[in-house]
């Protein structure tokens, strides 16, 4: 048996623990809307390759639309780090005039926001709202607090264990049975979800 973690989507072949990375974009972009921000971007890095931040980055701006709100979309390249952080929010202020909100792929990248909105006398979250995503033990003590998205990676790698662990059993003990029935070559998705962890980078409500 073979399992494919951390998130769960396309034609899954056996076995998939993890959650949807479209929906971590959904609830985000659905957090910044209810707090009445319109004029928002959102930063990632590696979008075409990674395609975990890719999907986030699609469910942040699909949600998004169907509130008729384009997103500006940028994209750091290879550059995962709080300076390219720094780098986005600067190229968004030039590309999106007001700018409200800004939603990041990760943390790192959010921890630069939050260092150039800091350099630039912006207030966070009175003038711009940040949000991250990934919990990292930083996030919760940087100035201020972050809003971020903490996957429950431990339970993924608890629950791919005991389903494996279940299959084998399965097939030692029923090996004829689970041929007839076809169980062996039948698919599981599990999904774990995730939690949003509102703090003060977002908590200021927009007019």
């Amino acid at each position: 048996p073979v399992a494919e973690m951390w998130e769960i989507g396309e034609e899954p072949f056996h076995l998939q623990v993890g959650f949807s990375h479209v929906a971590v974009g959904e609830v985000l972009a659905a957090h910044l809307h209810q707090q009445g921000a319109t004029r928002i971007a959102f930063v990632g890095a590696r979008m075409q390759a990674d395609r975990r931040a890719g999907q986030r980055r699609d469910g942040f701006c699909q949600a998004l639309a169907r509130h008729g709100v384009t997103p500006l979309v940028i994209d750091t390249g290879n550059d995962v780090s709080p300076a390219a952080g720094g780098l986005a929010l600067r190229q968004a202020l030039k590309q999106q005039p007001g700018l409200q909100a800004v939603a990041c792929a990760n943390d790192v990248l959010a921890l630069g926001v939050l260092f150039e909105a800091q350099h630039r006398g912006m207030a966070v979250p009175q003038q711009l709202a940040v949000t991250g995503f990934g919990n990292l033990p930083y996030s919760q003590v940087c100035v201020p607090p972050l809003t971020t998205v903490q996957p429950h990676a431990a339970e993924i790698g608890l629950r791919v264990a005991q389903e494996l662990l279940a299959q084998l059993q399965r097939e030692q003990a029923q090996e004829q049975q689970a041929d007839e029935d076809g169980e062996s070559g039948a698919t599981k998705v599990v999904d774990v979800g995730f939690e949003l962890i509102l703090r003060q980078s977002s908590s200021q409500r927009f007019k």
